[in-house]
């Protein structure tokens, strides 16, 4: 009997040593387990931050450049009243020489683009997208080194042209009515 007693004794020692260690166990694997969470927690806030830092940084730069459009379609608006150009523009996606851009334009009943205010400038560099290039009217088909647009005005020197030439060919830039200037 003394022997059952010691052992059931030693079996309730066991059995306790086992609860105890599966406690640790358990203990230890939950804090584990919370110290994670804590840092899956502090790392979805940080990034959540930087994501609100951009969110507010973006809405700033588009409500400046919204100002800018605004600025900009004021200005188009105003040299519009003003009658420093009108008309429609036409970008060809036909790439022709200059002589063949201005006959074009000529049946479509325009002509190609006359660039002498540096806001028309500006206005057409921001209708042509990306690195493309047009045919613009103005030319020294008439003497050579002498550039004229196509209504025979000379070119005066400031901002509106480059060394740069489309290569031939080029689409053509047309405006309309016949009355005002287009691009080739």
């Amino acid at each position: 009997m003394a022997i059952a007693m010691c052992f059931t004794l030693l079996i309730c020692a066991v059995l306790l040593v086992f609860i105890i260690l599966q406690h640790t166990s358990i203990t230890a694997e939950r804090e584990s387990q919370s110290k994670n969470y804590k840092e899956t927690v502090q790392g979805f806030s940080q990034t959540n931050s930087i994501l609100q830092g951009t969110n507010s940084y973006l809405m700033a730069e588009n409500n400046q450049l919204q100002e800018r459009f605004n600025a900009l379609s004021d200005e188009l608006k105003k040299a519009y009243q003003k009658g420093w150009f009108s008309g429609q523009f036409f970008l060809s996606n036909v790439s022709k020489s200059w002589s063949e851009s201005r006959q074009y334009c000529k049946e479509q009943g325009g002509d190609l683009v006359i660039i002498k205010t540096e806001i028309k400038q500006n206005y057409l560099s921001s209708y042509i997208s990306g690195n493309a290039r047009v045919w613009i009217g103005l030319s020294d088909i008439y003497q050579e080194g002498k550039m004229e647009w196509v209504d025979t005005s000379p070119l005066k020197q400031g901002a509106v042209m480059t060394n740069e030439t489309p290569p031939s060919p080029a689409p053509p830039l047309i405006l309309w009515p016949p009355s005002f200037e287009a691009v080739p």
